[in-house]
């Protein structure tokens, strides 16, 4: 679940769901009709407040889409929109929230993957807090780090630069940032869920495990 970067189920196939998914099934052949991703996205859904998306919030309607559809792991990016609307002031509101949800995803079984945000390009429409992302990811990676959920760090995987990953609008990326935080998610996927391939050797004979990860997971970005 998460912000704007997510809600494109039945948009461009280069989206960052669609390529997450993409990566999954092309990295994990033997296990890629096993793979559930579900897009859980809703745009410009606040992390506390309610939003003209569901009439919720972020936080109460995780606990919904945990219930519905029963992940093994949660990729979790929200928080930027509470920031565009509230500014300084909504910090402490959105690291409160992520935490709230990461818990409750984690007393389900979840595994969590917490994504930190991107940035923004200064100037564009729709950058209303560009000069909060780093402060934000600060304690969102204080947050991974403390509670036991596996940070995506797409902040870092975009140096920390607009280009030429955020669009003119300066809040959703280009194509490419679409693919670098697909990309991000699923190195984390990799290096925390896959099981390493094997060589057994029995009686003359040799099999050799595949690399697999969990199959079911929910994406929660608006």
């Amino acid at each position: 679940m998460g912000d704007p970067y997510g809600f494109d189920d039945t948009g461009p196939t280069w989206s960052y769901p669609s390529r997450f998914r993409a990566r999954l099934k092309s990295g994990y052949p033997l296990q890629a009709e096993a793979f559930v991703v579900t897009n859980a996205g809703c745009g410009g859904e606040p992390v506390v407040t309610v939003g003209a998306c569901s009439g919720t919030s972020g936080q109460s309607r995780l606990e919904q889409r945990l219930i519905a559809y029963a992940p093994e792991v949660l990729l979790l990016m929200e928080g930027v929109n509470d920031l565009n609307s509230f500014g300084r002031p909504a910090i402490n509101d959105v690291l409160a929230g992520l935490h709230a949800m990461m818990k409750d995803a984690q007393s389900r079984g979840v595994q969590v993957i917490l994504a930190t945000l991107p940035p923004q390009r200064p100037g564009g429409l729709r950058a209303g807090s560009a000069a909060l992302i780093q402060e934000v990811n600060e304690g969102i990676r204080s947050i991974a780090d403390r509670d036991g959920a596996i940070l995506a760090d797409v902040y870092q995987a975009f140096a920390g630069s607009p280009d030429p990953w955020i669009d003119t609008d300066g809040l959703h990326p280009t194509e490419q940032g679409y693919d670098r935080i697909a990309e991000t998610f699923f190195a984390a996927t990799q290096v925390n869920f896959e099981l390493k391939h094997h060589t057994m050797r029995h009686t003359g004979i040799t099999m050799r495990l595949e690399a697999g990860v969990n199959p079911r997971v929910i994406q929660k970005m608006n």
